[in-house]
Order: structure tokens, then sequence, then C-alpha cells
């Protein structure tokens, strides 16, 4: 749908150039204006979508979900990378991460997050982090920041350790 609008949107500045080419340039003004504002708009989301497509978000009462659940986990961050996109002078990078859940196997995903400056020196690789998997069999991991769902992850991931990538597998 974004993509109509947007190819839609740049056959509204072609006809506005045709407009003035043949001199209607009052309706010429208000098709490029309409078209101009279309193709600023949908290009700002189509930047907005790249740049966040492996962000997972969760709701507070979705982390709670998922410790009251026991998928609480442990991540290692393995690589990060910046993705070239700032969001409210957020850099959004991209994060590998070894999990390793409370109750299952280790698995290793791929996140995107919005991290700031000053907390750029905690997400260096070979940094650990409590987190939770959102779904039973899924790797959508957030990374749990918030000091009160610390205070109820932190009991569950008292014995856990990450184990080297290399032995975990593949993305």
């Amino acid at each position: 749908m974004l993509r109509f609008v947007y190819f839609g949107a740049l056959g509204m500045l072609a006809a506005a150039g045709l407009l003035i080419a043949s001199g209607h340039v009052s309706i010429a003004g208000w098709v490029g204006g309409v078209g101009s504002a279309l193709v600023i708009a949908t290009s700002v989301l189509f930047i907005h979508v790249f740049a966040t497509r492996h962000e997972v978000r969760a709701s507070e009462p979705q982390i709670r979900s998922a410790i009251a659940a026991g998928r609480g986990a442990l991540v290692r961050i393995d690589a990060i990378s910046e993705t070239g996109v700032i969001i409210n002078e957020r850099h959004v990078c991209a994060l590998t991460l070894t999990v390793q859940p409370r109750g299952g196997r280790a698995f290793r995903t791929i996140i995107s997050r919005r991290i700031s400056a000053l907390e750029m020196p905690q997400f260096q690789p070979g940094t650990t982090h409590p987190a939770v998997v959102l779904t039973p069999d899924g790797p959508e991991t957030v990374i749990v920041s918030t000091p009160d769902l610390l205070r109820e992850l932190n009991p569950w991931l008292t014995n856990l350790q990450v184990p080297p990538a290399e032995s975990v597998g593949d993305i």
C-alpha cells in the first residue's frame, strides 16, 4: 500500500510537470504540492520501516507476561553495528545476540534497538543483559532495562550462563 501511494505521488509530480508545460500553472501548483507532500511523507515512512525492521518492541504487560511464563533469558551481545539511521538523537543499531533462555536451548538472533550515545558503552560485544523471549518458540527477544522489571526478572537468571556463539550455531 505504501508503495502504491509513493508511486501515485510520483505520477502526480509528473502530471504537475506536464500541466506546467501546457500552461495550467494554477492546477499544477495544487497537484505538485500534494504530490510533493506525499512523496516526502512516504519516503520518511520507508526509512522508518527499514530502520526498525528487526526492532522488537514490547509493552510492560507483555514483558511481565513473559516473565510470569518463565521465559526469562540471558543474552550476550556478539556484535553491534549501526544502521546509519538516527531517530530522536538515538542511533538505531543492529545487535547480534546469543540468547540463553531459562528453560531451553540457546539460539542466536539479530534485533534492532535505539541506543543513545550515553547508553552505547553498555551495549558492547561481550556484555550480557537480562532479557525475555516474548513467544514460547520464537526468537523475539527484548532486552529488559526497566528497574521494576529487572527486579522481577533477576531471580530467574541467577544460574544462567550464555554458551559461546560457535557452539550455538547460525543465526
